[in-house]
């Protein structure tokens, strides 16, 4: 008959053993995780190389974008379509997590711009953003003068 102080230090005993087995399978994938970020897992007598947030946007873009599309996010243009579709390309990002400053950098924009699309599409608040603020009192302004001129 097992009585209760045997079965508690057995227990005991076994959760122990679990924690160190833990500890060492931790261990282990940090190693394996630190390997993959540096790239340190394909040749492994080769010099750590660390990749920026940056260099990780601009390769996920290539990746996933044409040329004409990779120009058209980094380019200047300000038309309807673009705008839409550079807004489209900063929230991917987002999802994948990078910050918003760290998308401005990857795509020479400014950070006011990609807060905005952000907040366009829902990702962070709006009323936080001043550049959309502005922009929605643009907007009503020129609605309110659109219907005056209608009523009129």
């Amino acid at each position: 008959m097992i009585d209760s102080t045997n079965s508690t230090t057995i227990v005991t005993a076994r959760v122990a053993l679990l924690e160190i087995e833990l500890k060492k399978v931790m261990g282990v994938l940090e190693r394996i995780t630190q390997q993959i970020g540096t790239g340190m897992i394909a040749d492994p007598k080769s010099k750590p190389k660390f990749r920026t947030v940056e260099e990780q946007a601009h390769d996920f873009l290539k990746n996933q974008l044409s040329k004409e599309q990779y120009d058209l996010v980094l380019s200047a243009k300000r038309d309807e379509i673009t705008s839409r579709f550079r807004g489209d390309v900063i929230c991917e990002l987002y999802k994948r997590g990078m910050s918003g400053l760290a998308i401005s950098r990857a795509l020479r924009k400014d950070h006011n711009t990609i807060y905005y699309h952000l907040a366009l599409n829902g990702y962070v608040r709006s009323k936080d953003n001043k550049q959309f603020n502005a922009r929605k009192q643009s907007r009503l302004a020129r609605m309110r003068r659109r219907i005056s001129l209608q009523l009129r």
